[in-house]
């Protein structure tokens, strides 16, 4: 994938999660499936929009301060631990689709620098990635997303 392709498909990434929560009944938004450690479709948006808030902190580092150590948000804790009922996910839509614009229009000239920084898991790991691999990441990370939405849709309507 070019870095053009790359950059497009991270960029059509909130049209594709707005489009697919503006068809969902409200009444599947909140719906909890019967699976260990699910979480519902308002919870993915929400994980969604925080863990790209996340990443856009850890971009502008790695482009201001070349070999920093990134972050990497608890997802499992940030979600038990923060009362997502009470979030508004619009809010969250909206944020998530101006933080992708905000990036892809700081990193369209950097995304092939091979610039490099230390992500630090949130189990303590720390590994070296190019900016091009971290994006690569945040380029799918809705597809991923995404299906687990189907399957919470598919399990709310049998």
């Amino acid at each position: 994938m070019t870095d053009r392709e790359l950059l497009d498909l991270y960029a059509q990434g909130p049209s594709v999660l707005e489009a697919r929560v503006a068809c969902t009944p409200a009444n599947a938004i909140e719906f909890r499936p019967q699976y260990p450690g699910a979480w519902t479709i308002k919870e993915h948006v929400i994980h969604l929009a925080d863990s790209e808030a996340n990443n856009f902190i850890r971009l502008k580092s790695i482009i201001a301060q070349p070999g920093s150590v990134g972050f990497v948000i608890d997802e499992m804790a940030w979600t038990s631990n923060i009362a997502y009922k009470r979030e508004d996910v619009m809010k969250y839509l909206r944020l998530f689709r101006l933080v992708r614009e905000i990036v892809v229009e700081l990193v369209s000239d950097e995304i092939g620098a091979n610039q490099n920084f230390f992500l630090r898991s949130y189990m303590g790991e720390i590994r070296q990635v190019t900016m091009r691999e971290g994006f690569e990441v945040y380029a799918k990370h809705v597809g991923f997303h995404l299906a687990y939405i189907d399957r919470i849709l598919r399990e709310k309507s049998s």
